[in-house]
């Protein structure tokens, strides 16, 4: 349930698509690997502060990516195959390993936010992802579950207010291609 306050933050769409969902958040680093989040999109990592956690329908809010591009497999197979995997991906820095994951997905990617969005968005929060196209400007709308002192309070549209920006990554670059043909950018 939204407060009726909305929260607009900007960055660039790595991996193109739109979505709305729950957000589940951490600003710790994860992996995608079958070890590390297993099937059912169960956080399995020893420690990891969202261990015994779903992922599954949600969309994981991290820092980066860790460990090695069988990340991407993994991905892929709890998205496509257990139908376990997230809506999409908010990073910090989106890794390549989840940029070819998500593409072969089909789900959105963005990164380089105004905001840093491990602090700016709750787990809970609705979110919705606007990103057109690879290199162009994404819109991540944040619907908070629970009020905010400083967010301007009550109805409305509202940017998020002076902290610590972490600025635009590859703003305007042109796209990679990947192996599949998907653009990504970077």
């Amino acid at each position: 349930m939204s407060t009726g306050q909305t929260i607009v933050l900007t960055g660039v769409t790595r991996v193109a698509g739109q979505v709305e969902g729950e957000a589940l958040v951490t600003s710790a680093k994860l992996s995608h690997l079958a070890n590390a989040i297993d099937s059912q999109g169960v956080v399995r990592m020893d420690g990891h502060p969202l261990q015994g956690q779903s992922y599954a329908g949600k969309i994981i809010v991290y820092d980066t990516d860790i460990f090695s591009t069988g990340g991407a497999w993994g991905l892929i197979f709890k998205v496509l195959t257990t139908k376990a995997g997230p809506l999409a991906l908010i990073c910090r820095r989106v890794h390549p390993i989840s940029a070819g994951g998500a593409v072969d997905a089909r789900i959105p990617a963005v990164d380089g936010l105004d905001h840093d969005p491990c602090q700016v968005i709750r787990t809970g929060d609705r979110v919705r992802i606007i990103a057109p196209e690879p290199g162009a400007e994404a819109v991540v709308e944040v619907f908070p579950a629970v009020a905010r002192e400083g967010w301007g309070g009550g109805a409305g549209r509202c940017r998020a207010p002076a902290m610590g920006v972490t600025g635009k990554v590859g703003k305007g670059s042109p796209p990679a291609r990947t192996a599949r043909g998907g653009d990504v950018a970077w």
